[in-house]
Protein backbone atom coordinates (compact mmCIF):
# COMPACT_ATOMS: atom_id res chain seq x y z
CA UNK A 1 0.00 0.00 0.00
CA UNK A 2 1.14 3.51 -0.74
CA UNK A 3 1.14 5.60 2.41
CA UNK A 4 1.77 9.24 3.16
CA UNK A 5 4.16 10.59 5.81
CA UNK A 6 1.57 10.10 8.54
CA UNK A 7 1.20 6.46 7.50
CA UNK A 8 -2.39 6.98 6.44
CA UNK A 9 -3.58 5.95 2.98
CA UNK A 10 -4.41 8.95 0.80
CA UNK A 11 -7.99 9.20 -0.43
CA UNK A 12 -8.69 11.58 -3.31
CA UNK A 13 -12.07 13.29 -3.05
CA UNK A 14 -13.08 15.04 -6.28
CA UNK A 15 -16.19 17.02 -5.31
CA UNK A 16 -17.16 20.59 -6.22
CA UNK A 17 -19.87 20.91 -3.55
CA UNK A 18 -18.30 22.19 -0.32
CA UNK A 19 -20.78 20.49 2.03
CA UNK A 20 -20.43 17.09 0.36
CA UNK A 21 -16.66 17.46 0.16
CA UNK A 22 -16.35 18.36 3.83
CA UNK A 23 -18.52 15.42 4.92
CA UNK A 24 -16.38 13.02 2.87
CA UNK A 25 -13.17 14.52 4.31
CA UNK A 26 -14.44 14.19 7.89
CA UNK A 27 -15.46 10.56 7.42
CA UNK A 28 -12.09 9.74 5.84
CA UNK A 29 -10.23 11.35 8.73
CA UNK A 30 -12.37 9.53 11.31
CA UNK A 31 -11.63 6.20 9.58
CA UNK A 32 -7.86 6.77 9.55
CA UNK A 33 -7.42 7.98 5.97
CA UNK A 34 -5.79 11.20 4.78
CA UNK A 35 -8.16 12.97 2.37
CA UNK A 36 -7.04 15.22 -0.48
CA UNK A 37 -9.90 17.29 -1.89
CA UNK A 38 -10.10 18.81 -5.36
CA UNK A 39 -13.04 20.49 -7.09
CA UNK A 40 -12.86 19.31 -10.72
CA UNK A 41 -11.71 16.45 -12.90
CA UNK A 42 -8.60 18.20 -14.21
CA UNK A 43 -7.42 18.86 -10.64
CA UNK A 44 -8.15 15.21 -9.80
CA UNK A 45 -5.84 14.02 -12.59
CA UNK A 46 -3.14 16.44 -11.40
CA UNK A 47 -3.50 15.12 -7.83
CA UNK A 48 -3.19 11.54 -9.11
CA UNK A 49 0.04 12.47 -10.90
CA UNK A 50 1.57 14.21 -7.88
CA UNK A 51 0.42 12.13 -4.87
CA UNK A 52 0.42 8.45 -4.00
CA UNK A 53 -3.35 8.03 -3.98
CA UNK A 54 -4.83 4.78 -2.67
CA UNK A 55 -8.55 5.33 -3.31
CA UNK A 56 -10.64 7.80 -5.34
CA UNK A 57 -14.15 9.18 -4.79
CA UNK A 58 -15.06 11.04 -8.01
CA UNK A 59 -18.16 13.20 -8.34
CA UNK A 60 -19.64 12.78 -11.81
CA UNK A 61 -20.89 16.36 -12.28
CA UNK A 62 -18.09 18.90 -11.80
CA UNK A 63 -16.87 22.03 -13.61
CA UNK A 64 -13.80 22.29 -15.90
CA UNK A 65 -13.64 18.52 -16.54
CA UNK A 66 -16.55 16.34 -15.49
CA UNK A 67 -16.20 13.06 -13.65
CA UNK A 68 -17.00 10.90 -16.70
CA UNK A 69 -14.07 12.34 -18.60
CA UNK A 70 -11.74 12.17 -15.58
CA UNK A 71 -12.74 8.55 -14.87
CA UNK A 72 -12.02 7.54 -18.48
CA UNK A 73 -8.66 9.31 -18.51
CA UNK A 74 -7.61 7.89 -15.12
CA UNK A 75 -8.65 4.34 -15.99
CA UNK A 76 -6.90 4.49 -19.38
CA UNK A 77 -3.64 5.63 -17.78
CA UNK A 78 -1.40 2.71 -16.73
CA UNK A 79 -0.13 4.76 -13.76
CA UNK A 80 -3.61 5.08 -12.25
CA UNK A 81 -5.83 2.28 -13.57
CA UNK A 82 -5.11 0.03 -10.56
CA UNK A 83 -6.42 2.63 -8.08
CA UNK A 84 -9.98 1.82 -6.96
CA UNK A 85 -12.34 4.56 -8.15
CA UNK A 86 -15.83 5.14 -6.75
CA UNK A 87 -18.09 7.41 -8.79
CA UNK A 88 -20.29 9.67 -6.66
CA UNK A 89 -23.53 10.70 -8.34
CA UNK A 90 -27.19 11.61 -8.00
CA UNK A 91 -27.82 9.74 -11.27
CA UNK A 92 -29.62 6.70 -9.89
CA UNK A 93 -31.16 5.24 -13.06
CA UNK A 94 -29.77 1.85 -14.23
CA UNK A 95 -28.77 3.35 -17.61
CA UNK A 96 -26.77 6.06 -15.83
CA UNK A 97 -25.06 3.53 -13.60
CA UNK A 98 -24.22 1.34 -16.58
CA UNK A 99 -22.65 4.36 -18.33
CA UNK A 100 -20.61 5.21 -15.21
CA UNK A 101 -19.29 1.66 -14.87
CA UNK A 102 -18.56 1.55 -18.61
CA UNK A 103 -16.42 4.69 -18.17
CA UNK A 104 -14.26 2.63 -15.79
CA UNK A 105 -15.57 3.27 -12.27
CA UNK A 106 -15.09 0.36 -9.86
CA UNK A 107 -18.16 1.25 -7.82
CA UNK A 108 -20.91 3.83 -7.44
CA UNK A 109 -22.02 5.87 -4.43
CA UNK A 110 -25.48 7.37 -4.96
CA UNK A 111 -26.21 10.84 -3.55
CA UNK A 112 -27.58 11.60 -1.08
CA UNK A 113 -25.64 8.94 0.79
CA UNK A 114 -25.44 8.02 4.45
CA UNK A 115 -22.29 8.00 6.52
CA UNK A 116 -22.73 4.23 6.89
CA UNK A 117 -22.80 3.69 3.12
CA UNK A 118 -19.69 5.86 2.62
CA UNK A 119 -17.90 3.92 5.39
CA UNK A 120 -18.93 0.57 3.85
CA UNK A 121 -17.28 1.54 0.58
CA UNK A 122 -14.19 2.89 2.36
CA UNK A 123 -13.85 -0.36 4.31
CA UNK A 124 -14.46 -2.61 1.29
CA UNK A 125 -11.95 -0.85 -0.93
CA UNK A 126 -9.39 -0.20 1.83
CA UNK A 127 -9.22 -3.96 2.36
CA UNK A 128 -8.01 -4.24 -1.25
CA UNK A 129 -5.52 -1.39 -0.63
CA UNK A 130 -3.95 -3.20 2.33
CA UNK A 131 -3.91 -6.53 0.50
CA UNK A 132 -2.67 -4.93 -2.74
Amino acid sequence: ALLNVMNRPLVLIAEDDDANGLIAEIICNLRGFAPIRVEDGAAALLALATHEISLIFMDVRMPVMNGFEAIKLAKNDPRFRHIPLIAVTALAQPADQKRILAAGADGILIKPYTRTRFEELLDRWSASIVMG
